[in-house]
This record gives C-alpha cells, structure tokens and sequence, in this order.
C-alpha cells in the first residue's frame, strides 16, 4: 500500500527454474573461480576429517582413510594452480597475498605452498609407491656364500596433524581470496549483460534448475 493508499505494483516473477547460458571472458573466468572455490572448499573439509582421524582417541587410526583423505586434498590444491582453458585460476601471486591464520611471512607461506606441490606430485606419481620404499637384500652363509632374499620395506611418514592443519589454513585464505574475486566477476558479468537487449538475451541457451532435471525418464 503507497502512502495516497493506492495498492503497489506486484514485484516482477522471477523464474528460478531456468536460466540463461552466457559464455564469454567474463563469464568463462567466473565458472572457472567458482570451480577453483569448490576445489579449496574440498580441501578442508578432507583436512577437516584428517584432523578428526588423526586425534580420535579410541580406536585404531584408519590408514586407508588417511591416505585417501591426504592425497584427494593434495590434488585439489594442485589442480587450482594449473591453468584452465580460459587462462590462469590461481597463482604464486595469490598465495602471497592470501591472509593464512596468524602467519605474517609471505616467504613461509610460499614455502609451504610449494611443499604442497611436491607432495602433490608424489602421491600421484605413476609409478612409485608413495607409502613404502621396497628393496631387495640377501644372506649370507659363514662362507659368504647367498643363502636367501628377502625383501625389506620403509614406511614413509604419515601425514601428521599439524601439517594438515596448515595445509587447512592455507587453503581458507585462498578460499576467502576467490569469494572476494568471484563476487566481483560476478558483477562484470551482469554489467555486460545489462548492455543486450531482450530480444539478445533470449538468444542464450536455457538451462534447467528444476529438481527433475536429468533424472532417467524425464524430459
């Protein structure tokens, strides 16, 4: 109701079911931030339950979980770094200016990101096994002669807590890096569309929202 009480105008209907499919710089470095917020985003929620696995006080620790949880979180990061078909995602830029924790050393925080890289590479190098190095030895008789093989191993370290809580708090600052990035493309998108008319926008492709959308039988 307007204050000379007449009735006001309805709100225009928005349909959230659908939308329009826009491509272009703009648009293509946006899908690329949110992609590259999801990969941080899954880095600590695998360093959240490493955390969790790590300290549990009863129980065994689960070896496999572990390992599982460290390498998917390792690849996440790495793969924020490597360049998209539409050009670079994150880079040595942005971790030096991400704000990590109480660490106030770009240097230490560069250090650690490239340590990160490494491990990155080792877990998924393949052919070597990144959890035990094998090796062959033999014995020997009183006479020197070889009397047997046998095969020995090495654990390598497992990762511990504080690394994975590093690991954690660098992976938020970039979070918190690309959200700010994102919502500023966002709005570079919006202004390039506000410069179509109409009659353009209905050009674009639609996309489906509806819950129904892909599921075997439907339209």
């Amino acid at each position: 109701m307007t204050s000379n009480g007449t009735s006001a105008p309805a709100p225009p209907q928005i349909d959230l079911t659908s939308v329009r499919q826009v491509h272009g710089p703009a648009a293509d470095a946006l899908a690329d931030f949110a992609s590259v917020f999801d990969e941080m985003q899954w880095v600590l929620r695998c360093c959240e339950h490493l955390v969790t696995g790590l300290t549990a006080e009863s129980g065994p620790v689960d070896e496999v979980l572990l390992e599982a949880l460290w390498t998917s979180a390792l690849q996440a990061y790495a793969r924020s770094f490597v360049d998209g078909p539409h050009g670079p995602r994150l880079t040595v830029a942005d971790v030096a200016a991400a704000e990590v924790g109480d660490v106030d050393d770009p240097k230490a925080v560069q250090a650690w990101h490239e340590t990160l890289g490494q491990l990155a590479g080792h877990h998924a190098d393949p052919v070597k096994n990144p959890r035990e190095l094998f090796s062959v030895g033999f014995a020997q008789d009183e006479s020197g002669a070889p009397t047997g093989v046998a095969v020995t191993s090495a654990s390598l370290p497992r990762v511990d807590e504080a690394t994975v809580r590093r690991t954690g708090a660098l992976a938020f600052g970039l979070s918190q890096l690309i959200d700010r990035r994102i919502g500023e493309q966002q709005r570079m998108v919006v202004a390039g569309l506000g410069n179509l008319s109409a009659s353009d926008l209905d050009h674009f492709d639609t996309v489906d929202l509806s819950d129904d959308a892909g599921e075997p039988g439907k339209d």
